[in-house]
């Protein structure tokens, strides 16, 4: 239930950021790329649960990566696809504090990765990092 948790307070929060663009969402309904346009697609990648003392029996830390990749088509403006990454990784800001069900999810920080690029797509990973303890 704790993942279920973390995983909707982070796609709730990305899907309220304004000037948004299309995003395939992790197991959402099917998704068509819009032809010659940026688009997102979201994935939670949770890293282990682990128990916050020494008895089993407190608190419960759940680590993990919300993974969001830009797409831009090739042979474009690079530099569009990179000021979408950054405005996302700044709307999750270090310290960020999200909630769902109780669950409470901080952002630890947020950086995008090497660009890679094919016939179609050029894609810039990002990744935020983030802890919620149950």
């Amino acid at each position: 239930m704790s993942l279920k948790a973390i995983s909707t307070a982070l796609s709730t929060h990305l899907s309220q950021m304004p000037n948004l663009p299309p995003v395939a969402w992790e197991n959402g309904p099917t998704f068509k790329p819009p032809a010659n346009d940026i688009y997102l697609a979201e994935f939670t990648l949770p890293a282990g649960v682990n128990g916050e003392d020494m008895t089993g029996n407190g608190a419960t830390s759940y680590g993990g990566i919300y993974q969001v990749t830009v797409f831009a088509p090739s042979r474009t403006n690079k530099f569009n696809a990179k000021d979408i990454a950054g405005q996302i990784a700044a709307y999750f800001n270090r310290g960020l504090k999200l909630e769902k069900d109780g669950v409470r999810v901080e952002i630890l920080r947020s950086y995008d990765s090497k660009p890679q690029q094919d016939a179609d797509w050029y894609s810039i990973p990002l990744t935020i990092s983030y802890n919620a303890i149950v």
